[in-house]
């Protein structure tokens, strides 16, 4: 809608002016829509499964050569383009290889987000409109960013906050980098995202605060959850059509719930990926995640098997789980 609800104003601002002229001489760079559809059934695949009318991107981009770039519509958000440029796999195909993203979360409604670039430095902001009546805080998300890239070295900081419907905010800081040495690519990154008690976005597809983003709540703790997550990776470039790539990421986790207990939260995985063309490739994935103190009955954590019973008649909870996993993919 914000999109729409643009390209609405440009063509009013055509008509009135010179007053315009400097953000009217931006050209159209992009205008995109995207979403995932289930093989078997045709559903949208999604992370909080969206409906077709809904999808996982829809917006319009405007680029001038002087003024830079602005970005309106459903998006991905600046915590998620900043640290995903320094994540090994950006964002992975599973929960067990993705699970640091829903500590920020990706895609936001309603969202403009500007970029510039200065030299060997690029500046975002962005600004998601919460759309509540009464106080437009309320449901809101913003950002900045900034990234420095020279040569085979890049680095790049991000600080992001969201405000609940009670106004219980989840603030995210993050910092990675990159290097290139051949075909080699060495990935390194920390993120710390702190959740006030009680921070809950609204059920999917409700037209609640944050409820088209896959973030985390941190619902019936009475304390400040924080975690903090290192990641580490490298992907080697065998061949032009050939990476592997080895990642493991960290969470150290304090206030898992009231009762103040830390947890931890572990992932190793390794790829061996194909390119059979410039859009498609198939894949082949190991992984092993471990969970230790309060994550392992964690009730607001991301892992499906937190807290499910090892087998019949089994009283612990299950701390690990291992995968195996071959793929096909296309890029539209």
């Amino acid at each position: 809608m914000l999109a729409l609800f643009f390209l609405r104003l440009l063509h009013h601002f055509c008509a009135v002016g010179s007053h315009w002229i400097m953000w009217l001489r931006m050209t159209v760079r992009q205008v995109k829509v995207q979403c995932n559809v289930g093989t078997t059934n045709q559903a949208v695949v999604s992370g909080h499964q969206r409906p077709l009318t809904q999808l996982l991107k829809v917006y319009v981009g405007l680029k001038d050569t002087s003024l830079g770039e602005l970005y309106l519509g459903r998006q991905s958000g600046i915590a998620a383009n900043i640290l995903g440029s320094y994540d090994p796999l950006w964002s992975g195909n599973f929960t067990e290889n993705s699970w640091s993203c829903a500590l920020y979360g990706v895609r936001f409604d309603n969202t403009l987000k500007y970029t510039k670039s200065f030299g060997p430095v690029t500046a975002k902001v962005q600004y998601s409109v919460g759309e509540q009546a009464g106080d437009t805080s309320i449901g809101a998300t913003t950002g900045g960013a900034l990234s420095y890239t020279q040569g085979p070295f890049s680095i790049g900081g991000v600080y992001q906050q969201s405000k609940d419907a009670h106004s219980a905010q989840l603030k995210v800081a993050g910092l990675g980098g990159t290097y290139i040495a051949g075909p080699v690519t060495l990935y390194l990154q920390y993120i710390n995202a702190a959740r006030d008690p009680g921070f809950a976005k609204a059920a999917s597809n409700s037209g609640g605060p944050l409820a088209n983003t896959t973030m985390l709540s941190n619902s019936g703790n009475t304390l400040r959850r924080t975690d903090g997550v290192w990641t580490a990776g490298v992907l080697y470039q065998v061949a032009p059509a050939v990476g592997l790539t080895v990642g493991y990421m960290n969470d150290t986790i304090k206030n898992v719930s009231s009762a103040g207990d830390s947890g931890r939260m572990s992932t190793l995985y390794a790829i061996a990926d194909y390119n059979l063309s410039k859009r498609t490739d198939i894949y082949i994935e190991i992984d092993r995640t471990s969970l230790a103190g309060g994550e392992i009955q964690d009730r607001n954590g991301i892992m499906p098997f937190a807290g499910a019973s090892l087998g019949a008649g089994m009283p612990n909870a299950a701390s690990t789980r291992n995968g195996v996993a071959i793929g096909l993919r296309t890029r539209f």
